[in-house]
């Protein structure tokens, strides 16, 4: 495998599992789990998603300025798109910034349980709502004007990184309630 690949591989994983997390946390906090079960699972759940998503937000926004900064005459069309994905990716950090600071506030003892409950459904929602239905088609611009360096810019996947994904997804994974997967689109984790 080259590098190319491992960075493509290696987001690709992170977004997996990402979608995975996410399931869990709306899974756990549908079925009902009493609140100490909610408190550390929505934790360890908040946690990994306010570190991945500071992560992918990066990225889109290196995106974002690497490709801007690059677009030709004929492909003038895609500005809009870049426009809408910088305000989405705002939108994103603001989103990201509440559930941070609800972690933050619980792990103070100055929120409780419920608190962080809250501020994850409203993540989620906003996700499902905002971010899901957001996958502008950049790929010809991907083709067209990244070669390594630009990937490896953008990813921002470093050793470090890669590791401390690698512990928040196992975190999660040891705290999942009974019943509850880490799966996406019906595949079990």
């Amino acid at each position: 495998m080259n590098e190319l690949e491992f960075l493509h591989q290696q987001v690709s994983l992170e977004r997996r599992h990402l979608a995975e997390v996410r399931s869990a946390c709306q899974a756990a906090i549908e079925t009902g789990f009493s609140e100490p079960v909610l408190d550390e699972f929505g934790g360890v759940c908040a946690a990994y998603l306010v570190f991945i998503l500071d992560r992918f937000n990066a990225q889109d926004q290196k995106h974002v300025d690497q490709l801007r900064s690059r677009l030709t005459a004929d492909e003038a069309g895609f500005a809009p798109v870049l426009d809408d994905l910088g305000q989405t990716l705002v939108q994103s950090r603001e989103a990201i910034d509440l559930l941070r600071q609800a972690l933050d506030a619980r792990r103070r003892g100055e929120a409780t349980a419920a608190e962080l409950v809250l501020a994850l459904q409203n993540y989620l929602r906003f996700y499902e709502g905002t971010l899901r239905r957001q996958q502008p088609p950049l790929a010809p611009l991907f083709a067209r004007h990244y070669d390594l360096a630009d990937w490896r810019a953008a990813s921002f996947v470093t050793a470090d990184s890669v590791l401390e994904e690698r512990s928040r997804f196992a975190a999660v994974s040891a705290q999942l309630p009974p019943g509850i997967e880490l799966k996406t689109a019906g595949r079990s984790g």
